[in-house]
């Protein structure tokens, strides 16, 4: 060793420097290096075999751990780890041979041979470790340092496990045990969850847990495969579902607090595939309607995740398309007249409820959303013409008003039946039925709300373009222009009035005109046979004359049926009232002017009146609500005959001054109906037509099948081949096309 040359000590004097430099300090070996005593060794391992013994026995040792560790520390200095180490191994092997060779000898039931082997492993991992702190340095200092040799936990697991491989009845009571223990966890019937969760870690520990889960999953296999059998017949489909989602989560649940992790995956594979999967077709067959019938959305949102576990979504996809189907084909069969008149209302009822099943449920998915959309076009087209005339007089009764509805509530209305809409292949059936019932509304004032109708026109504008609705903007025109006519019609007649030749008419009398255009409203059948009273005849005259001298080139054609007057009637005893009436009622009343009772013969011949139009108005008149019977009829019968009298009502009552009298609207007939559908089937020759002249004029000369194939994308409603053929014949005949002369399947066009 070197010395400390240079070096002072403190608190001590300096040593005098001689003459020929400092003084050295010299430490020198001995000269006889110490022994070891020959007994060392074996002394020192008596004295830990001593300290083993007291672990395992479980006593107090005479040494501390302190004095043990520098043991280990000194035989490990004289290089004696690997001889240590050796009888360490013959020790542990001792010892762990004795707990499993007493394990093997009991004869107990499974739950307390589980304590047992648990009390062993928790003594054994207690023990081990005690150990290990003993032989820390052992550990550090030769296991760690030597490849191939383990360090003393994973020896001590390895001797366990050995002992275990060699007593292999011991491992199959444990696992007999522990399948008991996890059945009986799952029945709800055993409460053993540290003893499993303990013993599941020592078979992980010791590598023995696979062999455990193999038998764990056969047994698992049977279990649910019998409870399914069982539950699935006597359990209704949505306690069936939870119970599916009940043995999930409890697999879920055991795997994270009792078994290893590992078991998670297949152990819920098993519940899918042995529980769950073999009673699809039951529970869609028997549940799934059922509990769509209930609006269970919790019930089916369980049974849309559990089907999509299983990716056997499409089957469920296939029964909701079923079920949209049927559900909207039975309020469409339905003949009877009280649910036509709720058809909209009930389809939006449906469709409510199915949107939310699809948002809560099915989480919007998009195959869901494909079969509800696929299966309202559907039954929503199922019969022609009738869903479309049916929305449009949905629309006319929010359009006219409702008592208690408010204009925020109708325009909520008017959003949802545009879902409908959307839905409509022949959305020109319904433009028909629309523009009738607007026509009637804006001429009769009927209409609640202005802005409303504007509204209902923007969405149909912006759904189908501007050319499907040209037409009814053009009635809103007419109705805004018939303002600016009437006033200048009475500026002209106020002008003639005051003029040099003042021209009187004969009668106290208002008209108000308004002036249609004739593509744009629904034709009205004219009345010729009508007798008009002088007063309106001077008028409608002067009307005619200054309206021929403003627009040069216009033919008028009255359309009296649309009419509507205010009549003053004078009761007896000077009761006054004003009665709201059509304009054929107010020429029959007019007629008991000069009499007070007529005969149907006699009515007619005064007014003009139809014969079939004449009973409905004198029925209105003498049938009607009491307080309205502004006639009487002999004989006092609901129907008018032809042989009826009619009398003035001397005694006619009501405590209103202004009292309308409503006419009576005949249901529409299968006639009127059919001349609406002629109408739009004439409208749809011009735009087959149309679309046949403007591709040909585009492409020159195509295949017929080319030419069908461009038509049936191009035309906005359905259309059949056979009318199809039929206007290319008569385009044909007309010279706008003609046939090949090469090959008679194409066309060429005629410029």
């Amino acid at each position: 060793m070197s010395a400390l040359n240079g070096s002072t000590l403190p608190g001590r004097a300096a040593a005098p420097a001689s003459a020929g430099g400092p003084k050295k300090m010299v430490i020198k070996p001995f000269k006889v290096a110490p022994k070891v005593p020959d007994n060392f060794g074996m002394e020192t391992w008596d004295k830990l075999k001593t300290a083993l013994d007291a672990v395992y026995s479980k006593s107090t040792s005479l040494l501390s751990k302190e004095v043990l560790y520098r043991a280990v520390e000194d035989l490990c200095g004289q290089k004696m780890g690997a001889r240590t180490y050796e009888l360490l191994m013959v020790e542990l092997e001792t010892n762990i041979t004795k707990k499993v060779l007493a394990l093997d000898q009991q004869s107990v039931d499974w739950r307390s041979y589980l304590q047992l082997v648990d009390s062993v492993w928790c003594d054994h991992t207690d023990q081990l470790n005690t150990i290990r702190n003993i032989f820390l340095y052992l550990d550090r200092n030769y296991a760690l340092q030597h490849s191939g040799v383990k360090v003393i936990w994973e020896a001590g697991n390895d001797v366990f496990r050995r002992q275990l491989e060699n007593f292999p009845q011991v491992i199959n009571r444990i696992t007999v045990g522990l399948i008991a223990a996890v059945e009986g966890h799952r029945n709800k019937e055993t409460n053993e969850t540290d003893v499993l969760s303990r013993l599941c870690r020592m078979l992980s520990t010791l590598d023995k847990y696979a062999q455990f889960e193999y038998v764990l999953c056969q047994d698992s296999k049977r279990f649910f495969a019998a409870e399914g059998t069982h539950l699935a017949n006597t359990l209704s489909p949505s306690d069936f579902l939870a119970l599916v989602d009940r043995r999930l989560q409890e697999c879920t649940d055991m795997c994270s607090k009792l078994l290893d992790p590992s078991s998670r995956k297949p152990l819920l594979e098993i519940v899918e595939t042995h529980l769950f999967t073999p009673h699809l077709p039951q529970l869609v067959e028997k549940g799934f309607k059922s509990l769509l019938d209930g609006d269970r959305v919790e019930d089916l949102r369980r049974m849309y995740l559990l089907f999509g576990r299983v990716k056997a979504q499409n089957m469920l996809q296939q029964a909701w398309q079923l079920y949209c189907r049927q559900s909207g084909e039975a309020i469409v069969g339905n003949k009877e007249p009280e649910s036509q008149k709720t058809f909209a209302e009930d389809i939006l009822t449906l469709q409510k409820k199915l949107d939310n099943v699809l948002k809560s449920a099915f989480f919007n998915q998009d195959g869901f959303k494909s079969g509800l959309k696929n299966a309202f076009e559907f039954f929503i087209n199922l019969k022609h013409n009738s869903s479309a005339s049916l929305i449009a007089k949905y629309v006319d009764r929010k359009l006219k008003g409702e008592k208690g509805v408010t204009e925020q509530e109708v325009e909520q209305a008017l959003d949802q039946i545009m879902i409908l809409f959307r839905y409509l292949q022949e959305k020109d059936i319904f433009e028909a039925f629309y523009k009738k019932n607007l026509s009637k509304r804006l001429l009769l004032g009927k209409s609640a709300n202005f802005d409303a109708e504007k509204n209902m026109l923007s969405k149909l504008k912006t759904e189908c373009g501007s050319n499907y609705t040209a037409k009814l903007e053009g009635m809103f025109q007419d109705i805004e222009l018939g303002k600016e006519c009437q006033a200048a019609f009475l500026a002209h007649l106020n002008k003639i009035q005051n003029s040099s030749t003042p021209v009187t008419f004969p009668g106290k009398l208002e008209l108000e005109m308004q002036v249609l255009t004739t593509g744009y409203w629904p034709t009205a059948p004219p009345c010729t046979t009508l007798i008009l009273p002088e007063e309106i005849t001077t008028r409608v005259e002067a009307f005619e004359s200054f309206y021929s001298n403003k627009y040069q080139g216009r033919r008028l054609v009255w359309a009296h049926a649309l009419e509507r007057c205010v009549v003053t009637a004078r009761f007896p005893n000077n009761v006054k009232k004003e009665l709201e009436v059509s304009f054929y009622q107010a020429l029959v009343l007019r007629c008991f002017n000069r009499s007070d009772n007529l005969t149907f013969t006699d009515i007619s011949l005064q007014t003009g009146i139809e014969k079939e139009e004449l009973g409905r108005t004198l029925q209105s008149l003498a049938c009607g609500p009491i307080g309205t019977r502004v006639l009487v009829k002999d004989p006092k019968t609901k129907d008018v005959e032809v042989t009826d009298t009619f009398w003035f009502n001397k005694n006619f009552t009501n405590k209103m001054f202004r009292i309308k009298i409503n006419s009576i609207q005949l249901k529409e007939t299968a006639e009127e109906v059919e001349r609406t559908n002629e109408e739009v089937f004439r409208d749809r020759e011009y735009q087959v037509d149309a679309a046949i002249v403007r591709i040909m004029k585009a492409r020159k000369r195509l295949p017929h099948t080319s030419l069908m194939s461009e038509l049936l994308v191009q035309l906005r409603f359905p259309a059949q081949t056979s009318d199809l053929k039929k206007r290319i014949e008569s385009l044909i005949e007309r010279d706008y096309l003609m046939r090949d002369p090469q090959d008679n399947s194409t066309y060429n066009y005629v410029a």
